[in-house]
């Protein structure tokens, strides 16, 4: 990537290399300069362009590239696009000559005549394809492969398309640790063998980033293949009708380092084998945001995954076909660890009874559903319509089950030794042949089954347990669960045989059965099974047991029995039982409202009978059939204060809570209440699942669940994020999301280190890490080219040179008088210019500074002009009335051409002389005898007797001793006069 960078900084002076064949033209004139392609590739620079001519048919014989190449198709004007050919051999021959080198590709036609497009590229290079046909101009079966990466290169296509092409091998191959990305590609009805579009092995990465697949074909396995430590990622890839004649027909994957498929959709695949759409063995795969829709093969439809792990999440998965029926109609599993859906759909709603949507062998560790749905299968007469597993470990959490369909088990059917389904929804599942409506557990070695927060409603089983059977050894729990409207031959909802069962904090309502147990059917079980803190209202059964029919031993205690066993006369309307020995007790115990036949009933086997103590029992035909011993603390016709029970067939409106002074309340020996009374959620029939929702209106969501990050956010329904936390309280963090180089951890939280390597795998290298340093490129001793690397590395980490191309330019070069900054300190030419004036106004005169090493044409080493803004102010110019010195002598309007003629005041004392000039403002009389003279005017004081007619009276003043003499004297009168002077002055030139 580093090379990338230092190629965008390239000098603008790269050479444009052309090449083409003697003949070519372009607008009907020869290309000069051209030159053959082995020329072009021996002789490049970095940075240089190769424009390859559309009608040139350039050969490659040995070719050797040393140096980095970006190399554009350059359109003709004819507008064709230049093609690359070289019959049976690569068109672009890298080879491993090109070693820690940069080739870019653009805008070009791969002819790939029978070869490959392009072979093994040298390790450490970057090759960029862009915007590239691959196309086949004689019609012939490609080579082993169009495309062959490896030796740790680096590769990136984009926008890569082909169609119609044929290969004996593979079109994309990645071996020996490189990293290819293949992005945006477009390929219609290729074909080839073994991952026909990509195959990727021996630790190699190749990341297919969006791209339309259609109507391809591998006549091996996998249209994208991964093996021997390859790492696959489809993120946003779409296929269509693709087409395996082995297994897998989108992906297969080997001994793979990772398959990741992410926001990939798939419409319509096929595998002649296994795995419709993929398959994978000892690979870790992960299946995250996508669709896969339409896949058929003889096991798995969609998936077959045999080994390894497999994580499918927020992804929808429908409509799988096997062609061996019962095989998994969207995912048959072997040999894992574990298999996760997560948020997925199962969905087989169009499928034609062709099998179980999830067949998991015994032979998986754990499989696991969690907050997703299954709905729609059909098994066609085999066990477990939506799931079938023998897994060491089923766990279900937060899904739902709905329309399923199977011989037993019409949603799971599980061989597992350890079960637990917890925060489920079963509705209309049912089972055709055998037991288990909804669910069969039926494992003969059990760990422990535990069926808790769950919903059954509408499910029905032609045999029994309508909507769970559990047939098996050890121990099971069924607690805090709702069983509604659920329907079978016996144990209308549920039916237990062989293990020691502990049913407490459920509501059974309108359940039936058509023999016995119209909620509950329990069969022989081992001693300390519990049956408590339970709600039995409005089920029905035909024979025997119109609530629960109990076989074995008896701890039947605080639970409420009201109006089971509808209009039929049968023994024990609310609770038959069964006790093979003497003993067992029937304790704290609410039971009313039962018209028909008998409500408690014991069938006297081997003479038993059973103690019943603070027992309350109400408005019953009648109370008891057969032998019982009758405790302390019973109580019979006494209203129970139940009266939120109604009986009317609705099982979403009663409300069994104790009404006021009910006998009920603190009746038990321990002070407790008798029957199933407060406990949260039954009195409204409405229990808190885990599912985002407020399902007992208490104000409150999720109330109860665990909530491991303490985010608000219950764990069966929170999503996992790529942030090292376990969001969904399994345990694990951070799972389901994509670890591209197996570092362990994802690349979501993979740290960007300055290293050279793409460490959070997003396809940039060091990208916000890289450090701005500079290089001395032109070796004057400054640096002044930028380089982005990690280290200095023998940079400076400070910009000193300003044209580091330029030796003679640097901070302490010599200013010289060029238009050029040498000395690198802002300033051009600064000390050495010399000062010149020009003529801005155009008038002939100069005026103007302007500072330059050479005189610039028309200038003037002097300046002539007072004012070089205007055209008409310059030496020799008219003066006009304007108030300027348009001359430039110094004089402001004197003798303006736009004047008028008058006497001129050459003296300035006020009096004009007798000179007739032209004047903005001259005088209309001649006054002044002497207009050379400013002491000699009208009014000047005429001194005696020196010859000097001062007052210009034609006269000299003569002196008389006294005064008496009648001529001017000095005093008052004389010291007036001057002051009059310059005001008659002013008088006379208005």
């Amino acid at each position: 990537m580093l090379n990338l960078l230092l190629l965008a900084l390239a000098p603008a002076q790269a050479a444009i290399l052309q090449v083409c064949n003697d003949d070519v033209t372009v607008g009907g004139v020869a290309v000069q300069g051209c030159v053959s392609l082995e020329a072009a590739l021996n002789g490049a620079n970095a940075g240089d362009e190769l424009y390859l001519y559309a009608s040139a048919n350039p050969y490659v014989a040995s070719a050797t590239v040393t140096q980095d190449l970006w190399i554009i198709g350059k359109n003709s004007d004819q507008g064709a696009r230049p093609t690359w050919q070289r019959p049976g051999e690569a068109s672009f021959a890298l080879g491993a000559s090109c070693v820690d080198c940069e080739v870019r590709a653009d805008n070009l036609v791969f002819d790939v005549v029978g070869g490959a497009a392009t072979q093994a590229v040298g390790e450490g290079t970057y090759l960029v394809l862009e915007d590239v046909d691959l196309i086949d101009s004689t019609g012939t079966t490609v080579g082993n492969a169009a495309l062959v990466f490896a030796n740790a290169a680096e590769v990136k296509l984009i926008r890569v398309a082909a169609s119609g092409l044929s290969a004996s091998g593979t079109f994309l191959e990645a071996d020996a640790g490189a990293v290819v990305w293949l992005e945006d590609a477009s390929f219609t009805g290729l074909s080839g063998e073994n991952g026909a579009l990509v195959r990727v092995l021996g630790a190699s990465s190749v990341r297919v980033i969006g791209g339309v697949f259609t109507d391809c074909l591998t006549h091996g396995s996998g249209l994208f293949q991964a093996t021997d430590g390859g790492r696959l990622w489809l993120d946003g890839a779409r296929v269509v009708n693709a087409d395996a004649a082995i297994s897998g027909g989108v992906v297969y994957a080997q001994n793979a380092g990772m398959v990741h498929l992410e926001g990939v959709v798939v419409d319509g695949s096929n595998a002649g084998s296994l795995g419709g759409v993929l398959a994978s063995y000892s690979s870790p795969l992960v299946i995250a945001g996508s669709v896969l829709e339409g896949g058929s093969s003889t096991s798995g439809g969609i998936l077959y995954v045999d080994g390894g792990s497999l994580h499918v999440r927020d992804s929808d998965l429908r409509d799988g076909v096997t062609r061996t029926v019962g095989q998994g109609a969207i995912a048959q599993l072997k040999n894992l660890t574990l298999a996760r859906f997560e948020r997925t759909l199962l969905d087989d709603t169009d499928a034609n009874d062709e099998g179980r949507l999830v067949y998991a062998e015994e032979t998986v560790g754990e499989l696991r559903f969690d907050a997703g749905e299954v709905r729609g299968a059909r098994s066609g007469g085999f066990y477990g319509g939506g799931v079938y597993t023998g897994a060491a470990t089923l766990t279900v959490s937060g899904t739902r089950f709905t329309n399923n369909e199977g011989a037993a088990g019409g949603a799971i059917y599980a061989l597992s030794p350890s079960v637990s389904v917890q925060d489920a929804y079963f509705e209309g599942n049912g089972s055709d042949t055998w037991y288990g409506g909804a669910v069969a557990l039926a494992s003969t070695s059990a760990a422990g089954i535990t069926v808790d927060r769950c919903q059954f409603v509408a499910n029905d089983s032609l045999s029994a347990g309508g909507a769970l059977a559990i047939v098996t050894t050890g121990e099971a729990q069924v607690s805090r669960s709702r069983f509604v409207e659920n329907g079978a031959a016996d144990g209308g909802a549920l039916i237990v045989d062989g293990t020691r069962l502990t049913v407490e904090q459920n509501l059974f309502c309108g359940n039936l059965a058509t023999n016995h147990g119209g909620a509950i059917k329990r069969l022989e079980s081992a001693d300390g099974s519990l049956l408590r803190q339970s709600v039995f209202i409005e089920n029905q059964a035909a024979t025997y047991g119109g609530a629960v029919y109990w076989s074995g031993a008896l701890g039947i205690e605080h639970n409420t029995f009201a109006y089971n066993g509808g209009e039929q006369d049968i023994a024990g309307s609310a609770l038959v039982v069964f006790p093979p020995v003497a003993g067992g007790e029937i304790v704290a115990n609410a039971v009313g409202w039962h018209t028909a036949g008998s409500a408690i009933a014991n069938s006297g086997v081997n003479g038993a009978s059973p103690t019943v103590a603070y027992t309350h029992t109400f408005a019953n035909a009648t109370d008891y059939f057969g032998a019982f011993t009758m405790g302390a603390g019973n109580s019979g016709f006494v209203d129970l204060g139940l009266s939120g029970i109604s009986g009317d067939g609705d099982c979403t409106n009663d409300d069994w809570t104790p009404d006021a002074g009910s006998g009920l309340t603190g009746a038990a020996a321990d002070g407790s209440d008798v029957g199933a009374t407060g406990l949260g959620g039954f009195e409204t029939g409405v229990f808190e699942g885990c599912n985002g929702l407020d399902d007992d209106g208490d104000g409150t969501i999720d109330e109860g669940f665990s909530d491991a990050d303490s985010d608000g956010i219950a764990d069966c329904v929170d999503v996992e994020e790529c942030d090292d936390v376990d969001h969904d309280g399994d345990g694990a963090v951070d799972e389901g999301f994509v670890d591209f180089d197996g570092s362990g951890t994802p690349d979501c939280r993979e740290v960007e280190v300055c290293d050279g390597a793409d460490n959070d795998n997003d396809g940039a290298v060091d990208e916000g890490v890289l450090l701005t340093f500079f290089v001395d490129d032109d070796n004057d001793g400054y640096a002044g080219t930028a380089v982005f690397q990690c280290t200095a590395d023998g940079a400076s980490a400070t910009l000193e040179d300003c044209d580091d191309g330029d030796a003679l330019i640097s901070p302490e070069a010599l200013e010289l008088c060029d238009t050029v900054d040498q000395d690198c300190d802002g300033s051009i030419d600064e000390g050495v210019t010399k000062l010149w004036y020009l003529d801005e106004d155009g008038d002939g005169y100069a005026g103007s500074e302007f500072y330059a090493c050479e005189q610039p044409a028309g200038s003037s080493t002097t300046i002539d002009d007072c004012d070089d803004t205007q055209e008409l102010v310059h030496p020799g110019a008219d003066e006009y009335c304007d108030g300027l010195d348009s001359d430039c002598d110094d004089l402001i309007d004197e003798d303006p051409v736009d004047g008028d003629i008058g006497y001129a005041d050459r003296d300035g004392d006020g009096f004009a002389g007798g000179e007739e000039v032209l004047t903005c403002d001259g005088a209309s009389v001649a006054d002044d005898c002497d207009d050379d003279d400013p002491g000699i005017h009208p009014l000047a004081y005429d001194r005696p007797n020196d010859g000097i007619d001062q007052d210009c009276d034609d006269a000299d003043a003569a002196s008389v001793v006294g005064g008496a003499c009648g001529c001017q004297t000095q005093g008052p009168a004389g010291w007036l006069a001057w002051v009059l002077v310059p005001l008659l002055a002013r008088r006379r030139r208005s």
